[in-house]
C-alpha cells in the first residue's frame, strides 16, 4: 500500500481510538470487530480469512459470515487503508505505537511532552475492551501483546525518571508507578530505594 493511502490512524496506547484524515471516528460497539481491527492494525502482513474466521468466529453458525459483517463495519471507517480480497485481508495505518517504539530509541533527544502523554494514555490500561473469552486462542495472543505493552510502560516510565533527574519529585513518582507495574522487579525495587535515600 502506498503512503497516500495512510490517512487513518489508531491508538493503541491506552483507549482504542481511530481516527480518519485528522478527525475522530466512533469505533464499532461490536467487541469482536474492534478485536479484529486491532489483529490487523498488529500485524502488517495480510492475514488470511480463514485464519481470521477461526481466530474469533471458530465455534459460531457462519465464521466466514462473522467475518465479512465485522469487515463491513469497518470499511466505511478505514477507507482504502483496509483492502481485502477473497483469500486475504490487511490494514495499512498509522500507529502510536510505532512512534512511542521510534521515541524511546532515543529517549535523550525525544519530546519529553509527548513521552508524558503517552505515559499518561497507558495509564488506561493495555488494548482494553476486546476481549473475546469464547475464543482461547486470541485470548493467549492478546495477553501477549498487553505483557509487551506493560513492559514497554515500565520502560518508559524508567526513561522519564531519568530525564526528570534534576527534579527532586519526579524520579519518585515515575519509580512509584513502574514498581506498581511489577512490584516483584528487583531493578524496579533497587532504583526507587536508591532515589528515596538520596532524598
Amino acid at each position: 500500500m502506498s503512503d497516500q493511502q495512510l490517512d487513518a490512524a489508531i491508538s493503541l496506547l491506552g483507549e482504542l481510538r481511530l481516527s480518519r484524515g485528522g478527525e475522530t471516528v466512533s469505533l464499532p460497539a461490536s467487541r469482536k470487530t474492534r478485536a479484529l481491527l486491532v489483529w490487523l492494525a498488529l500485524h502488517d502482513r495480510p492475514q488470511r480469512r480463514e485464519t481470521l474466521s477461526e481466530l474469533l468466529w471458530q465455534g459460531t453458525d457462519d465464521p466466514r459470515g462473522g467475518l465479512r459483517w465485522s469487515l463491513a463495519k469497518l470499511r466505511p471507517l478505514l477507507g482504502a487503508s483496509l483492502q481485502a480480497d477473497r483469500d486475504a485481508v490487511q490494514l495499512a495505518i498509522e500507529r502510536d505505537l510505532d512512534e512511542l517504539l521510534q521515541l524511546q530509541s532515543d529517549l535523550s533527544n525525544a519530546d519529553l511532552s509527548r513521552l508524558e502523554v503517552m505515559e499518561s494514555a497507558l495509564d488506561a490500561g493495555y488494548l482494553p475492551g476486546i476481549d473475546c473469552g469464547d475464543n482461547p486462542n486470541f485470548e493467549l495472543w492478546l495477553e501477549s501483546e498487553r505483557a509487551k505493552l506493560r513492559g514497554l510502560h515500565g520502560e518508559l516510565l524508567e526513561g522519564l525518571a531519568d530525564l526528570h533527574s534534576d527534579d527532586p519529585e519526579r524520579p519518585i513518582h515515575y519509580s512509584r508507578k513502574r514498581l506498581g507495574l511489577e512490584p516483584g522487579d528487583v531493578a524496579a525495587n533497587l532504583s526507587l530505594l536508591e532515589l528515596l535515600l538520596a532524598r
